[in-house]
């Protein structure tokens, strides 16, 4: 679907916070564009991180070229602002979290490449501080768990495996990251050995 025509500045659309003008298929530089002229707005940077999670949802032919669109206008790093700049508002984390982890989604080349901006950009430590913030939001744990496991595993390499366990070894403490890397190592068959670099990891973080 072509994204629709508005009649109004987005950052009033935004702003105003009515779900049916906010999620509809605006082009992602254009919500970009609003979030970042308003950065201490919450409103806006709240709803922001509503339309570029609608924006980049579903795995359509079309889906790619909406998280490229996203990645090219630095929605990525927009988003991670918006949840830095405002770390107490628990809907700014849940949809955040919600709107990185539709972007990772795939194994297309765009979705790669917002994986990389996650792991090179701090997108991890973001989504880590998030899910620390809100532990009982479903919402939050949810997407934030889909965002680490999606970043990391990538498509089941070798080279996800070796970010998974030096994320657990960096972060021994960090109970999240912990519980990522176990349900990864749980749900899927990445580790090429079976006594393997992440299995070990996993290991170790049991006898914590």
């Amino acid at each position: 679907m072509e994204p629709t025509a508005i009649s109004s500045p987005l950052s009033t659309i935004l702003r105003n916070g009515e779900l049916s003008m906010i999620c509809r298929p605006h082009p992602p530089a254009s919500v970009v564009a609003a979030m970042a002229a308003h950065p201490l707005d919450l409103e806006v940077q709240l709803n922001g991180c509503v339309a570029l999670a609608y924006a980049t949802q579903g795995t359509d032919p079309s889906a790619a070229d909406r998280r490229q669109a996203m990645l090219d206008a630095g929605g990525m790093l927009c988003v991670m602002a918006a949840m830095d700049a405002f770390p107490e508002d628990e809907g700014v984390a849940n949809n955040g979290c919600a709107a990185l982890a539709y972007a990772t989604q795939g194994d297309f080349p765009a979705a790669e490449a917002c994986r990389q901006v996650m792991l090179d950009a701090g997108g991890v430590e973001c989504v880590v501080a998030a899910m620390q913030a809100f532990p009982e939001d479903d919402g939050v744990q949810d997407n934030g768990h889909l965002v680490l496991d999606t970043t990391f595993s990538e498509t089941g390499d070798v080279l996800g495996v070796a970010r998974m366990v030096t994320s657990m070894d960096t972060h021994s403490e960090n109970e999240i990251l912990q519980l990522t890397g176990c349900r990864h190592e749980a749900g899927t068959q990445t580790d090429p050995l079976p006594d393997g670099p992440f299995t070990q990891a996993v290991m170790r973080c049991l006898k914590a």
